[in-house]
């Protein structure tokens, strides 16, 4: 009989031993994957100035370029539009007009930016600036005759309009 209470106990030792007293289930947790981003500023030079120049006896002025810049080293830059508003008494004309014909000391201008007069219309076609390139608005003019020399005289405010594309 000892015996077999020994082989008993043994038996259930290796019973309780041998097989887990709980069984393990599979189980799923989610985990939350957080994104931080730093914003990226619009980051663009554009000139200091237009500046145009009406040589003695002639209509046609020379007009310096409008170069935008994108300084970002990611993200293109979209100007969408340039508009071109006179002040200090000088209108925006349309570039048919015949300026040589003109009063002298009209303050009336022309601008063309790309071949595009904006004498009733500002410039709209779209221009992409890619990162950390320019471009290049090429600008032309016509402005009549005047009886005393104008130096750096205000006449128009340029407003460039920009985004990221």
């Amino acid at each position: 009989m000892k015996k077999l209470v020994c082989l008993g106990l043994v038996l259930g030792a290796l019973g309780t031993f041998g097989m887990p007293l709980t069984t393990a289930h599979a189980s799923e947790k989610t985990v939350p994957m957080n994104l931080t981003v730093q914003a990226t500023p619009i980051d663009v030079t554009v000139s200091n100035a237009i500046n145009m120049t009406l040589p003695s006896n002639s209509t046609v002025m020379s007009v310096s370029d409008l170069s935008v810049k994108n300084n970002s080293a990611i993200g293109v830059v979209e100007v969408s539009k340039v508009a071109v508003t006179p002040k200090a008494g000088w209108t925006k004309v349309a570039d048919t007009i015949d300026f040589k014909t003109l009063p002298f000391n009209t303050k009336k201008f022309s601008l063309k930016i790309a071949d595009v007069d904006v004498a009733n219309v500002d410039y709209s076609t779209k221009i992409s600036v890619d990162p950390l390139a320019t471009q290049v608005l090429k600008f032309t003019g016509q402005s009549a005759g005047v009886t005393a020399v104008v130096t750096s005289e205000v006449v128009a405010d340029t407003v460039v309009t920009m985004s990221f594309k």
